[in-house]
This record gives structure tokens, C-alpha cells and sequence, in this order.
């Protein structure tokens, strides 16, 4: 039967937890009703990851029809108010039904049907602590924030694959590393990543300010626009190939030397001394 290899008695505890409060009055209220919440949200969710398979067919780029059948589920569920602090909430307790077919592409998809909807309600800096599951596909895909508002999510862990690809206005935190394909075709927003990345990752991205902790793979940034690129690590094979208009920076003076020999025109190149900026060439 579907959820027999679910750790039961983790999901459990982890609602244990968050019934769990204060003597404050009120606030054990809200902890009370966020309980009851989160187990109606994973009834949702568990209904997703039961879906057919053809919901989850990754080869889908737009993942329309499994944003539409997650939505509908989380709206069956009558959770009509979706905090920044419940999708917190769930996020912790969904680590249950890792293992379970498809969880590392139902997950993505739901949480960001979550973070859609709750941003749209007005809220906003979600938090989501994935450390302890399965690197998750597709997080972040399409989430699109506003030019006065932007949608801020930080990440405690490591994400899979096509990981906030198309979004847009959008400020992102990974404490972690990312696979392959992050934030391709994303625009006007900024990325931090503590970790390292994978291949190909800010492909084809407009106006973002990128700041890179880690290593990366190959083909990063390329043909990116009007862009401000921070690395900390060796580039990967042809970092920034093709990209125009980007400003990049590094304090180390070889790194720029590799990436100038592969940008296009309009770039600038900077080595960082303390918190100086030194200005090394054009192209």
C-alpha cells in the first residue's frame, strides 16, 4: 500500500513539534491551528505524489499540468491561509516521504505552488530547511516576485535539477550546492550560492547579480546579459562564454583572466581587494 515505507513515527514527531509553544496564549492557538494545517497540506501533497505518472513527466518544461493538479489538491485541502512560517512547517514535514516515487519532482512543484499562493496573499521571505532531503528538482521553477516587491526564498541544503529556471524578480538564498541547469532564463533578480554548482547553470539569464561561493561546472553563465558576476572559485570550462554587457568579478586575477578570454563585448572585468573594486579591463 501507498506510504507503507513513510517514517511515520519522524512525521510524528516533527508535528509533534510543531504543536508544541509557549504559554502564550494566542500564540499556542496558532501553533494549534498551523498543526492542523501542515497535516492537511500533506494529505494534499501525499494525493500528488499518488498521482498517475503522467503528472509528473518531467519532460514538460513548463510542468503546467502538474502546477494545476498540486493547486487543485492544495485548494481541496481548505487550507485557505498559506504563511511563509507553514510552508516552513511542511517543508520539515514532507522529509517523511522521502523514497517515496517522484519525490523529488512532486516536491518542487507543490512547494512552489505553496509559495505562489501564499506570496499572492501578501506574504513573503520563506525559509525552507531541506537539509536533511533528497536534493528536490524543479524548486523555484517560474516563481515570479515584482519589480517593487521582490519574492525572497532561502534554501538551508542542497536542490536538484532545473531549480528556479524562468523566474523572475526574485531574491535567492542557497545555503547549499544546486545540480545542473539553475536559474536558466531567469531575469532581474539575485542569487547567492554558498555551495557549488552544477553545469550550465545562469544560462541565458538578464539583469541578475550573481555571487558564487563554491565551485562550478561548465558553461556557466553563458551568454548572459547585463549581468554582475561574482566568483570566489576557479571557473569551470568556458565560464561566461558568450555572455555581453556582464560585469565580472573576482579577487583572484587569474580567474578573470580565463573568463575575459571567453566573454563577449560589453563586459567588464574587476579584481575585488578587501572591499575595493579594481577595475582590470574591457571587451
Amino acid at each position: 500500500m501507498f506510504g507503507d515505507n513513510i517514517n511515520r513515527s519522524n512525521l510524528q514527531k516533527v508535528l509533534g513539534d510543531l504543536e508544541d509553544s509557549p504559554p502564550e496564549k494566542q500564540l499556542k492557538i496558532q501553533k494549534e491551528k498551523t498543526g492542523i494545517e501542515t497535516e492537511a497540506l500533506l494529505a494534499a501533497y501525499e494525493i500528488c505524489l499518488r498521482a498517475k505518472p503522467s503528472v509528473h513527466h518531467p519532460g514538460n518544461n513548463s510542468n503546467s499540468e502538474a502546477n494545476e493538479f498540486c493547486l487543485e489538491q492544495i485548494i481541496k485541502s481548505g487550507t485557505t491561509e498559506i504563511s511563509a512560517q507553514l510552508i516552513s512547517q511542511f517543508a520539515q514535514a514532507m522529509v517523511a516521504y522521502d523514497g517515496q516515487d517522484y519525490f523529488e519532482y512532486v516536491t518542487g512543484i507543490f512547494l512552489n505552488m505553496l509559495i505562489k499562493t501564499s506570496y499572492k496573499q501578501g506574504n513573503n521571505n520563506f525559509k525552507l530547511d531541506l537539509r536533511q532531503a533528497s536534493p528536490i528538482n524543479y524548486l523555484g521553477d517560474r516563481l515570479s516576485g515584482a519589480k517593487r516587491r521582490r519574492l525572497n526564498v532561502t534554501v538551508d541544503g542542497n536542490i536538484g535539477y532545473n531549480c528556479w529556471d524562468n523566474s523572475v524578480y526574485c531574491t535567492t538564498k542557497i545555503h547549499g550546492n544546486t545540480a545542473d541547469t539553475f536559474a536558466h532564463k531567469a531575469g532581474f533578480s539575485s542569487f547567492s550560492v554558498a555551495g557549488n554548482l552544477g553545469n550550465e547553470c545562469f544560462d541565458r539569464v538578464l539583469g541578475l547579480k550573481i555571487n558564487i561561493g563554491g565551485k562550478t561546472g561548465k558553461y556557466l553563465g553563458q551568454y548572459a546579459d547585463q549581468c554582475t558576476i561574482t566568483v570566489n572559485s576557479p571557473p569551470g570550462w568556458r565560464f561566461g562564454a558568450g555572455a555581453t554587457n556582464t560585469k565580472f568579478m573576482s579577487r583572484s586575477a587569474k580567474t578573470i583572466k580565463y573568463i575575459k578570454q571567453y566573454a563577449g563585448m560589453g563586459c567588464t572585468f574587476y579584481i575585488l581587494e578587501g572591499k575595493k573594486e579594481k577595475f582590470v579591463g574591457r571587451k
